[in-house]
């Protein structure tokens, strides 16, 4: 939940030939939208991107600008395949907050959900957060007034959340004594919310003490009559990503976690996330030779990014496959992996060689049958790679992704003009 420093008055982002994978015109492709630049905000990262059946997106986004430099939620709704979009609307959370942290879910029947966390600092950081869910029912392009999922002042950090085909709405997120800001990792619960309507929450934990010291960074998804939890977990004697299960829609959870990361990988600190299908899940997490930085204000940067296949509904890994192509740049972040219709994975993410180049690139690698990922294809660019929070070219912790029919939507980050923001661009699947 960082803060960004004053930001340059230039938004106009750079959209040279180099980035463009082609037109309207051209197998499908869109060209780059820009979907977050407008007079009301100088800052825009840390994206989240949602799609009903019928086509419409959501996208969501931290704001920042020299007037309100804590922050505020935006979105927009695209009714027309992300061609055109609403003007930004903003999520309102109670006067003292600032609103941080956005996460998007679709339901079955076209119900959009938009998770944040309201911060209040006091000083230089922190002292206490609350969580809140807003709902656009089906049809509508503006959020609800927000509820409460939280029902005392703590820290909490990082949600994420999921609509399970039969209706439930599941969010995850971590529980901490200490600020949200400090470095990793920060002793804290892993906690999960349930709802049948959006309105009214249960709260449980999914992993914490005795054994469990750290859990954050939540992802969910769903196999059949299975729900799926990835996320960073760390015990007294070491971290690793970890997988666990639920039959329940989230009532109740495995007592273990499977480790998903091998005892040889250091995972980075980057969002994991999966796929399901059936009996199988699929999950991808970034891992670095380097320890984490003690830099709060530093983003965990990835040399690999590996996809784990389990095909006993997450009891057992049975291979792994590299999705990072390091012909494009040695060093990735904000991945994200997608199912097609079809069964091909596809992980999107972020490259550059190091902190500050700026001839980074958004990509994404295709995956069509277990067999490996090929050469990335380039969504967008260039951009310059940063793991800086404090910057105005912070480029957040997360962006997102779908697969919807034959193509692939994505909301990410660009800051070629010293400045970040949000864009979308749908590409034909390969």
């Amino acid at each position: 939940m960082p803060k960004v420093g004053d930001a340059a008055s230039d938004n106009v982002m750079d959209t040279g030939p180099e980035q463009l994978q082609g037109d309207a015109n051209d197998g499908g492709y869109t060209a780059p939208v820009a979907v977050s630049s407008n007079s009301q905000s100088e800052v825009d990262t840390e994206t989240q991107l949602a799609v009903a059946g019928d086509g419409t997106i959501a996208i969501a986004w931290i704001a920042f600008s020299t007037t309100q430099p804590d922050g505020w939620i935006g979105y927009t709704f695209s009714k027309d395949g992300g061609a055109t979009f609403t003007s930004s609307g903003r999520l309102l959370l109670p006067a003292g907050l600032a609103a941080s942290d956005p996460a998007l879910a679709i339901d079955a029947a076209g119900n959009f959900y938009l998770a944040a966390l309201g911060v209040h600092y006091a000083g230089t950081g922190a002292d206490y957060t609350r969580l809140f869910v807003a709902k656009a029912a089906s049809g509508a392009t503006m959020f609800s007034a927000p509820v409460e999922v939280t029902t005392q002042m703590a820290i909490y950090d990082h949600p994420k959340i999921f609509a399970t085909a039969k209706g439930t709405v599941v969010l995850g997120f971590a529980q901490s004594p200490t600020s949200a800001d400090a470095a990793p990792p920060t002793t804290s619960v892993g906690q999960v919310a349930t709802s049948a309507d959006g309105q009214t929450w249960q709260l449980r934990t999914i992993a914490g003490p005795p054994s469990v010291v750290f859990a954050n960074l939540f992802w969910f998804c769903e196999g059949t009559g299975i729900l799926y939890a990835t996320y960073l977990e760390a015990t007294a004697t070491g971290g690793y990503v970890a997988l666990r299960t639920s039959t329940d829609e989230g009532v109740t959870w495995t007592s273990t976690a499977t480790v998903v990361s091998l005892p040889t990988e250091r995972p980075a600190h980057l969002d994991p996330g999966c796929v399901a299908s059936g009996s199988d899940v699929w999950i991808t997490y970034g891992t670095s030779s380097s320890p984490p930085t003690s830099d709060s204000n530093f983003l965990d940067p990835a040399q690999n990014i590996s996809t784990a296949h389990s095909g006993d509904r997450g009891s057992m890994i049975a291979n792994r496959l590299t999705a990072l192509d390091t012909s494009a740049g040695a060093l990735g972040l904000l991945p994200v992996i997608v199912r097609e219709s079809g069964g091909a994975l596809d992980v999107i993410y972020l490259v550059g060689n190091s902190e500050g180049d700026t001839k980074g690139s958004v990509r994404y690698v295709r995956d069509s049958a277990d067999a490996g990922f090929g050469l990335s294809v380039l969504v967008d660019g260039p951009l310059t790679f940063t793991m800086n929070r404090t910057m105005t070219t912070w480029l957040g912790d997360y962006m997102g992704a779908v697969a919807s029919g034959a193509k692939l939507l994505m909301a990410y980050p660009l800051n070629t003009s010293g400045t970040t923001h949000i864009f979308f661009r749908s590409m034909s699947l390969l």
